[in-house]
């Protein structure tokens, strides 16, 4: 889907410069196309692995008009802390470790987050399965 957007679907947008927020994407970088291209790709693998999750891993049956807008929050606020994390430890860590390792626990750092947070979320608020 990636590839989609930015190739075909917003191309005519990669030259237009894109900043919103935390969000900065320069022509050079693909501009607003590669930034919409991104959010479609996003929107895409998320809604996958809603159904996957809720059907393989949780075997929920529960009310999706409930479950759907809790899941997309909690997701995208895991991404915004995310992206804020290597802010804060990537420098800290490339001093002590040197860059390579600091990239490498970095991502530690962040699969630990997703985990500590979205994991509790699914398991008992968003794929809570319906009593009997």
């Amino acid at each position: 889907m990636l590839n989609l957007g930015n190739d075909i679907l917003f191309r005519s947008y990669k030259s237009t410069p894109f900043k919103f927020w935390i969000f900065e994407y320069t022509a050079e970088q693909g501009g607003l196309g590669s930034f919409l291209a991104f959010l479609l790709s996003f929107f895409c693998a998320q809604t996958v692995n809603f159904i996957v999750q809720r059907k393989l891993v949780f075997s929920a049956d529960n009310n999706l008009s409930a479950s759907i807008p809790i899941y997309f929050a909690t997701v995208v606020g895991v991404y915004i802390i995310n992206l804020y994390v290597p802010t804060v430890v990537l420098a800290p860590l490339a001093l002590r470790f040197g860059e390579v390792w600091a990239v490498n626990m970095t991502n530690v750092i962040n699969i630990i987050i997703q985990v500590i947070i979205i994991y509790p979320v699914l398991k008992f608020v968003v794929m809570k399965k319906t009593p009997n």
